[in-house]
């Protein structure tokens, strides 16, 4: 469908499906698990506090329109690897256009410094990123 402004109407525009899938991602991603794995890693990173994990700056899956909003699913669909925790809160900072950082908070206290990866840890897990209209 093709909607026109106007009483003239312009020749059908074509697109590709990446190209409209490319167009849609500037408004709205969603990460989720894929395939019959249930287990999927988000990002790596470290502990900057005793129950902080940052994970650098992670890139979205394309450019959005605007710096957009992150929201989560439940926090015990995720885990904190190495050390098999749900996390108790996932915050995303300094949102651009390209992408963000996360940090992620742990119910056990880690020396700082440790290493430590964020997981989907089962189906219904996932991370949205919004810059709608």
């Amino acid at each position: 469908v093709q909607l026109e402004v106007g009483d003239t109407a312009t020749p059908f525009e074509h697109r590709s499906y990446g190209e409209e899938l490319a167009k849609c991602q500037r408004y709205f991603q969603k990460l989720n698990t894929t395939g019959s794995s249930s287990r999927h890693m988000l990002g790596a990173g470290h502990f900057n506090t005793g129950t902080q994990l940052v994970i650098p700056y992670q890139h979205y899956g394309g450019i959005m329109r605007a710096n957009p909003t992150g929201s989560v699913s439940a926090m015990n669909l995720f885990d904190i690897e190495p050390f098999d925790d749900a996390p108790t809160s996932v915050i995303f900072s300094v949102p651009t256009t390209h992408g963000c950082f996360i940090t992620v908070t742990s119910p056990s206290t880690r020396t700082v410094g440790d290493a430590g990866s964020l997981f989907f840890d089962t189906a219904g897990a996932y991370i949205s990123f919004d810059a709608e209209l």
